[in-house]
């Protein structure tokens, strides 16, 4: 685990998101699921922001823990938006992905 994989799991949250969310807004008929999807969206863009030049302790096995974690997340969120799930089940599993990418960058230097 390098300080790149860690940057690259964040950055690949933030990019998904970027590609996804206008699709699942343009689905999504319930304000608080658009709001939640607007603040998942805006969080990761900010963890990655926040966290792009920092140093990350990467001989910490929590954190390849973690990365993998989020690269699961992100692997079932596309998978979930390909099969068309239900919206609230995205969201419910965007907003994981975004409490794991909060852990990671908990993780800095």
């Amino acid at each position: 685990m390098t300080n790149d994989d860690v940057i690259d799991a964040l950055q690949a949250q933030k990019q998904q998101l970027e590609a996804q969310l206008p699709g699942l807004l343009a689905r999504s008929q319930n304000d608080t699921i658009t709001a939640g999807l607007k603040l998942a969206y805006s969080q990761a863009v900010q963890q990655w922001n926040d966290r792009v030049n920092k140093t990350f302790r990467t001989d910490d096995p929590m954190l390849g823990k973690l990365v993998a974690q989020l690269n699961a997340v992100q692997v079932e969120i596309a998978a979930m938006v390909a099969q068309m799930e239900d919206l609230e089940s995205i969201f419910n599993k965007i907003a994981s992905g975004v409490k794991i990418g909060a852990a990671i960058v908990a993780m800095v230097k």
